[in-house]
């Protein structure tokens, strides 16, 4: 994927890996820094894999009516379970117009692999 903003963070969730998740998550607080759009379906957002906790849930299904719940003018990354769905939905995003979007490598999954929280969907 091709990051059109010279944003640190789109450019660190374009390559993945741990730099991106540190600049994603502050721990000091246990909260995100920047918007993370989760793009699970409801049984999944809801389910036993949990969500990264503060995550905005908007389904990829709904992504295109709901995009206007993301902020503009500001990094908005996106996630899903491994990373395909949200790698679609952040196409989606860029080519209505976003330019500060990015996928989140690897997804919940790596996200989880590499010791950063998930909450549970009953911690909510």
């Amino acid at each position: 994927m091709v990051v059109t903003s010279a944003s640190p963070l789109l450019q660190a969730a374009a390559a993945g890996g741990a730099l991106l998740f540190r600049q994603l998550f502050d721990a000091p607080t246990g909260t995100l820094t920047d918007l993370l759009a989760d793009v699970r379906f409801a049984g999944e957002f809801e389910g036993p894999d949990g969500r990264i906790a503060g995550s905005q849930w908007i389904p990829l299904t709904e992504l295109e009516a709901r995009s206007g719940e993301i902020p503009t003018g500001k990094p908005a990354v996106v996630v899903c379970h491994s990373g395909s769905r949200s790698a679609l939905a952040t196409q989606q995003l860029l080519k209505a117009g976003r330019d500060q979007v990015a996928n989140l490598r690897g997804g919940l999954s790596r996200w989880g692999d590499e010791g950063y929280p998930i909450e549970s969907a009953t911690a909510s």
